[in-house]
């Protein structure tokens, strides 16, 4: 699930722009950290809509879907929106705003 993802203005990610980084890649920016969502003793997929500023720094998370964490499903997704709001990426000064849709694989 984490192919090389199409050029696009938007520059969803949800499969994954850096194919080590489980789908949160942003067309044409490196992902400079990965923080841990800290969840342990789940599995399923968290897909967060991310603003990401010409610094490369996220100025916005937000919930989109998710899957297969049922009970525990309020928890995984404040922690993925969490890390999310945390992610950095490379600086880009020709994209004052870049949005795109990332996936938190967790297993």
């Amino acid at each position: 699930d984490n192919q090389a993802a199409g050029k696009s203005t938007d520059g969803n990610a949800s499969t994954g722009n850096n194919p080590t980084s489980d789908g949160l890649g942003l067309d044409g920016r490196k992902l400079k950290n990965r923080p841990d969502p800290g969840i342990k003793n789940a599995i399923g997929k968290v897909w967060v809509r991310v603003t990401v500023n010409s610094d490369g720094n996220v100025t916005s998370a937000v919930f989109r879907r998710s899957s297969g964490f049922g009970s525990r499903e309020d928890e995984v997704r404040r922690a993925c929106v969490n890390a999310s709001r945390q992610l950095k990426y490379s600086a880009d000064p020709s994209k004052p705003s870049q949005s795109g849709t990332i996936c938190w694989n967790i297993k």
